[in-house]
């Protein structure tokens, strides 16, 4: 009975190393059909992705660098073995963050007014495994407002506005200077007709001076216009046609007062012609006459500056002679020119020479 039970132990055991044998052998088949696999079907997450290129604004509307209709567009060059895309975005200079997938090479989203937007995108292989991040697009603003004119110099309808006043015009942002010296975009009339005018555009301030050639004359209605042809650095074109209407001052007139010779009598010392202008001139003429009405002396320099001026006369004639003793007679003549306007007055005192 007791052999028989160790017989069955020994059965059994035997038994058990089939198993195990056919079991090895088996998994020996099985690793080395494993292995033919990988051999003869590469595993494609192990395929090397390459950079896509830098990726580039679609400029549909406004300026380069600039959106003014919401909608931004990237593009950039497909690389091989990319299912799709990561997009990366920057919003305002800061960090990029993951924004979305691109199933190509192309990326749109609607943007918010008076943001700066750039992009980076890497692709991604069949098995989700994502290549090496491009470089970062170049920024793009998206900017959908208009520009208005702000404020300006003088106020509408202003009267009797100085000729020396500068008159100024500033925009809500900075404009296209290229624009505002176009013809046509900023125009000048003095009382009806059209004239030339003078351009002076501040890009850092937005602010443009506007004077006609040989400056603003007294008394004339001025009008300026700005066409909506003038735009934006983005493109936007100005939101309304601006008018702007002042009148200058009347001139005033032009008068010499207290003309005088001192010393007079005037003796072997010379003496000094005086005279006093109610304002500022271009030119001052002195001529001296003797009673006879023959000229002795003339000063083309005088002084032209408003208030009292003096020409200190050594009573010699032009060429250099000496004047005889005698009575004689000096004019002083004011002219006005450089305002466009002609305006001249003159006068006579007597002095008297006695040596």
């Amino acid at each position: 009975m007791k052999s028989t039970v160790s017989e069955v132990k020994v059965n059994s055991g035997m038994g058990s190393g089939r198993a195990r044998n056919m079991k090895l052998h088996m998994g020996k088949i099985l690793i080395t059909v494993i292995l033919l696999c990988f051999h003869a079907f590469p595993v494609l997450s192990q395929i090397t992705l390459g950079t896509p290129g830098k990726p580039y604004h679609v400029n549909s509307v406004g300026r380069e660098g600039f959106e003014i209709d919401n909608l931004v567009q990237f593009m950039w060059t497909d690389i091989p073995n990319a299912q799709y895309y990561n997009v990366y975005m920057s919003v305002n200079g800061g960090r990029l963050n993951f924004a979305a997938t691109s199933q190509g090479g192309t990326f749109s989203f609607n943007a918010s007014g008076g943001y700066k937007y750039y992009i980076a995108v890497a692709g991604v292989d069949a098995f989700g495994t994502e290549g090496p991040v491009s470089p970062p697009s170049v920024p793009v603003v998206c900017d959908i407002a208009k520009p208005t004119v702000e404020r300006f110099n003088p106020f509408n309808g202003t009267r009797d506005m100085e000729t020396t006043t500068p008159v100024t015009v500033t925009f809500s942002e900075p404009m296209n200077a290229s624009d505002i010296y176009l013809t046509g975009v900023v125009s000048l009339y003095e009382n009806s007709g059209k004239v030339a005018a003078e351009l002076a555009y501040d890009v850092e301030r937005a602010e443009l001076l506007v004077t006609p050639k040989g400056g603003y004359k007294h008394g004339i209605t001025y009008t300026l216009e700005i066409s909506t042809s003038a735009t934006d650095l983005a493109g936007n074109r100005l939101a309304d046609k601006f008018t702007l209407t002042f009148t200058t001052i009347q001139a005033q007139r032009l008068s010499l007062d207290r003309l005088l010779a001192y010393p007079c009598p005037a003796d072997r010392r010379g003496t000094s012609l005086t005279y006093e202008l109610s304002q500022n001139v271009d030119e001052v003429m002195i001529e001296v006459y003797h009673v006879s009405g023959d000229r002795v002396r003339l000063f083309d320099d005088a002084p032209t500056s408003e208030g009292y001026n003096e020409r200190f006369w050594d009573l010699r004639t032009d060429d250099g002679k000496e004047v005889p003793n005698g009575l004689y007679y000096f004019r002083v003549k004011g002219k006005i020119t450089s305002t466009g306007e002609y305006l001249e007055t003159s006068k006579f005192e007597k002095l008297l020479v006695l040596r």
